[in-house]
């Protein structure tokens, strides 16, 4: 009965004493634990965490994860973890007082949920630039629902950042071989989908996802991460994921696939985002459009990802289609 936090870091050691501090200060009493996974740094991480945790009165440890990529430092800290209640906090985001307190509560009364997501406040060093109210959620910040309480939906999504998510069906999946087949950032490759996908797997195992607004965390957003060239980096990783995320459309939208019928959705959606992605070039030759460059990236990486991942994609679904029944209950 308590609270595992996890703050997973690469070379975060400029940003990291954001979160630490907010962690530091907050309100609850009950049992919990913050573990830092340092993720390959080569910058003084370690350090900064240390003279910072050292002072404090946190029940803290920092464990290593030397194989690049943030799903493989999250599940490292999930290894390391002794609660079954899991809290991500990114290093550069800072807890409001009350949201290990709040988070609690929600997940304890409502053993139904299998995460829930908060609500981003960005810290911008100078000025936004004019998309950025527009795109923002990419960055994790704002509303992740209509409302409070459960998301409707088969396929619900929750950003990484500060979200509460429960440990024990997680490991259930990871001891039947069904691990996540997206790797997330790695150092400065701008991949991204891995928290999707966490989601996928808990809806997979029957739970619902769920929204509160009390839940409110800071990110701070540097001005490089601002740019317009940053920013259809950025899209275009969470673009990439598509391909390997689709297996998970058979199990969670859908009566079972058959594999036929994965192969000819699969295949429609390649010959759909290549269409648009053709469309894209010749319109923006006759006519440029403000986002044209933006779309044409998405549906570059969209069209990428649906030719290399495949196989790949395709002996997740069959996996996931193998346990199904068993993983929920099911005769």
């Amino acid at each position: 009965m308590g609270i595992s936090v996890i703050i997973c870091t690469h070379n975060g050691s400029k940003k990291i004493e954001f979160a630490l501090h907010s962690l530091i200060s907050q309100s609850f009493i009950g049992e919990w634990e913050l573990i830092v996974v340092n993720n390959n740094s080569s910058d003084d991480t370690i350090q900064v965490c240390t003279k910072i945790l050292a002072q404090s009165n946190l029940d803290w440890k920092i464990v290593n994860e030397f194989k690049i990529g943030l799903s493989h430092a999250r599940l490292r800290g999930i290894m390391e973890s002794n609660y079954d209640i899991l809290l991500f906090c990114d290093d550069d985001n800072a807890l409001s007082i009350g949201y290990l307190d709040h988070g609690y509560v929600q997940m304890n009364n409502n053993p139904q949920i299998g995460a829930i997501g908060g609500c981003g406040i960005p810290v911008i060093e100078k000025e936004a630039p004019q998309w950025f109210l527009k795109y923002s959620h990419s960055y994790a910040v704002g509303p992740q629902g209509v409302a409070d309480g459960i998301l409707d939906s088969s396929k619900a999504e929750l950003y990484g950042a500060g979200v509460f998510m429960r440990k024990a069906p997680l490991l259930k999946l990871w001891k039947c071989g069904i691990e996540p087949i997206l790797t997330g950032r790695i150092g400065g490759k701008l991949m991204a989908g891995e928290d999707i996908e966490l989601c996928y797997l808990l809806q997979y195992m029957g739970y619902n996802l769920a929204y509160e607004s009390n839940l409110t965390f800071y990110h701070q957003i540097t001005q490089q991460r601002l740019t317009w060239e940053y920013y259809i980096e950025l899209k275009s990783g969470i673009a990439f994921s598509s391909a390997l995320l689709f297996s998970y459309k058979g199990v969670l939208e859908n009566p079972i696939w058959s594999d036929r019928k994965f192969m000819l959705q699969y295949s429609k959606l390649f010959i759909f985002n290549f269409l648009i992605l053709a469309k894209l070039f010749v319109v923006s030759i006759a006519k440029p459009a403000p986002d044209s460059q933006l779309n044409k990236a998405v549906y570059k990486s969209k069209v990428q990802s649906y030719m290399l991942n495949f196989f790949k994609s395709f002996r997740h679904f069959r996996l996931l289609k193998k346990h199904h029944s068993a993983l929920n209950g099911e005769k």
